[in-house]
């Protein structure tokens, strides 16, 4: 099969990352794959044309121009079979291409967050999108995918669709594996890792709040935020009335990301809103114990190998942290729990299999 993708940009998201997982793979295969971009930043290219897809860049356009993205998007790849969006003005255009005869290839669209609730504030604006998006999406994405149940009820709720079916993000282990730290000091402080974009709706300030909750005073810990975000300056700002060392490491690439992830005694996913939760998933796949709210997708990730918490309950999370850092047993346990789901769970052959047999569906639709 020919797929085209197409995506908003190449930044070190959650959607561009599963592109990097999943397209080789197809490449892998046979399948003759490529990936169309809106426009920068380019993060991820070069390990994408490393692995074999090329990467094609759409014209620079004023975003709703609708008719002129529809149109970018039949002739980025004219001879493809599947037209595969991700997000929302991708998934529009790739829609509106179908229903107004610029392109016969069959469309697909992978549903990634929940984008009528939480970070999105509602108003005019989101309204707008989702009149929008109800309008094409039923008849123009002929096949629709979600990342997790919450997320696939989430649009079935909002633009009222039917036939939302799940294929969860996969990880590659391969990748995971090939992850080497360095052996921490036996006398060191316990590493509490919280990982992900330094925005809101990642719940870094529940976090410092449970930090500073009286039973945890004496015990030994140091607290890193792996990532970079329009919140920097602020944590930082908060950081500083912690009573535990907290660093923030800013901008990394994502080996650099698991590396420092891998240093961890225990990974916290306090999400306020989150569709699936990769780097929930990264920290079961490096074995570590997880800490993780009950946000979206989370649960479905986690399972029961980690501790879940409701969102946004200071106490429940430092009840969570002070049960872990006096059990090594138990971090011990739910790390080798949560690696092991990842494995039977999440695998990356899996879930391209699981990929392949949609397309071939869509195809006879």
């Amino acid at each position: 099969m020919k797929i085209l993708h197409i995506i908003d940009t190449l930044a070190r998201g959650g959607a561009e990352r599963l592109l990097v997982m999943v397209l080789p793979e197809l490449v892998r295969q046979g399948h003759q794959v490529a990936v169309a971009v809106r426009g920068g930043p380019y993060d991820l290219q070069p390990e994408l044309e490393k692995a074999g897809v090329p990467v094609i860049h759409l014209p620079k356009r004023y975003r709703w121009n609708l008719v002129a993205g529809a149109r970018d998007i039949s002739r980025a790849m004219p001879e493809a079979d599947i037209l595969h969006a991700h997000l929302y003005f991708p998934t529009v255009y790739t829609g509106l291409s179908r229903l107004l005869g610029f392109t016969q290839a069959r469309t697909c669209a992978t549903f990634h967050n929940l984008a009528y609730a939480g970070a999105n504030k509602d108003g005019i604006k989101l309204q707008l999108r989702k009149k929008l998006a109800r309008a094409i999406y039923p008849r123009g994405i002929q096949a629709k995918l979600a990342v997790s149940q919450a997320v696939a009820d989430h649009y079935r709720q909002n633009l009222y669709l039917d036939n939302v079916d799940v294929i969860y993000n996969p990880i590659d282990l391969a990748v995971i594996d090939a992850i080497k730290t360095v052996p921490r000091a036996p006398d060191a402080p316990l590493h509490v890792v919280l990982p992900g974009r330094l925005v809101p709706e990642k719940g870094h300030t529940d976090l410092i709040a449970a930090l500073n909750d009286p039973r945890l005073e004496g015990q030994s810990l140091e607290v890193t935020f792996v990532g970079h975000g329009v919140m920097h300056t602020e944590l930082k700002g908060i950081a500083e009335s912690t009573p535990f060392p907290l660093v923030i490491t800013g901008d990394l690439d994502h080996k650099s990301f698991l590396t420092v992830m891998g240093t961890a005694d225990i990974v916290i996913t306090p999400s306020r809103y989150e569709g699936f939760g990769l780097t929930a998933l990264e920290a079961m796949s490096l074995s570590k114990p997880l800490i993780a709210s009950t946000a979206g997708g989370l649960p479905e990730v986690v399972g029961d190998t980690g501790r879940l918490v409701p969102v946004g309950d200071i106490k429940a999370i430092a009840d969570a942290i002070l049960d872990f850092s006096q059990d090594k047993s138990l971090r011990e346990a739910m790390g080798k729990a949560s690696r092991a789901r990842s494995e039977a769970e999440f695998g990356l052959s899996t879930k391209v299999s699981q990929l392949t047999k949609a397309y071939a569906a869509l195809m006879h639709v």
